[in-house]
Formats: C-alpha cells, structure tokens, sequence
C-alpha cells in the first residue's frame, strides 16, 4: 500500500476465481475474491494479466479442488533450462539465460508449463516475439527455430554442457 513497515517485505498473493471467458473477454461474470466476495470482471483485469495464473481442476460432482497448474515455471524446471539453454535462444544473443524471461514458445494453455514448450529469451526478444511477426518454435530435438517476417527459418543449435558418452 506505499506505506512504511518494520514488516518483511514479500509477494502479496490475491486469489481470484474467474471463468476463463472473463479472461478471454467473452463474459463479465462477477469475480470472487477469497475472503472478501465478488468484485466485478472489469477491476480484475489488469491484476490477472500481470499476475500468476494458477488453474485449479474441480470435480464437477462435489466443486472440490483436484489440480493445480500454474503459468510460472518451477525453481527446479528453471534451474534444468538455464542448464540446457544457457543464453537467449535468439541468435546471436549472448544474454545470460538466468537474466532472460522463460517463454511459452506454445502459448500457455493451462498444462503446457513445461521443460519442453519452455526457453529462455531476454526481454527484448521475448516482446519480438510477442508482439511482432516473428514467430519461434521448439523441436523435439531440443533445438529451438525463429522464423522471421518474411519467412526465413533460422535455427539454434544445441551446445552440450559435457562430453558425449562413447558408447
């Protein structure tokens, strides 16, 4: 709230529950926010797009929770891609993969929050991929693809942290 505190300091986490069309705009359903009720969609909007988006399965029988994904990778999932891709995947861009975004090369769609659909691009590139007309995409050979404007496939190569077995 910009107020002083001798309070650590930490992430606020505001639990929304919204149906997915909200988020989509196709319906303005009141949304319940935990511990308080509903608030309409449209106050919610900015909070959901800059937040952490978390999908919880309920059973349709009971309405009780039976599964949770998130939007944002795991420590370990990061840990293993800055391993595997240790700068941006863009070519020729030497930004450190622990200083890049981990982008959805799939747009996330509630289950693809994964090791395989994940890479890392430093903010420049992963906005030029958002909101340009270059587009990427992950091989199932690890390597990642950018396809520019007007067409053009570049691929990155995969560079091993250790040597091969012999075998």
């Amino acid at each position: 709230m910009g107020k002083e505190t001798p309070a650590p300091q930490g992430e606020v986490c505001v639990n929304l529950t919204m149906p997915i069309t909200n988020i989509l705009g196709l319906t303005t359903d009141p949304v319940m926010l935990a511990g308080y009720g509903p608030l309409p969609a449209e106050i919610v909007a900015d909070v959901a797009a800059n937040g952490i988006w978390k999908r919880i399965l309920t059973d349709p029988a009971t309405g009780m929770a039976e599964h949770i994904t998130t939007y944002r990778p795991t420590p370990a999932q990061r840990e293993l891609i800055n391993a595997r891709y240790p700068t941006c995947t863009m070519v020729g861009c030497n930004q450190p993969a622990h200083r890049c975004d981990l982008d959805h090369c799939c747009p996330f769609d509630g289950s693809n929050t994964t090791v395989a659909n994940l890479r890392p691009k430093c903010r420049h590139h992963h906005r030029m991929k958002t909101h340009s007309s270059w587009s990427c995409e992950n091989r199932a050979d690890g390597t990642h693809a950018w396809t520019t404007p007007s067409g053009k496939v570049i691929e990155t190569e995969l560079e091993p942290i250790a040597d091969p077995a012999p075998f």
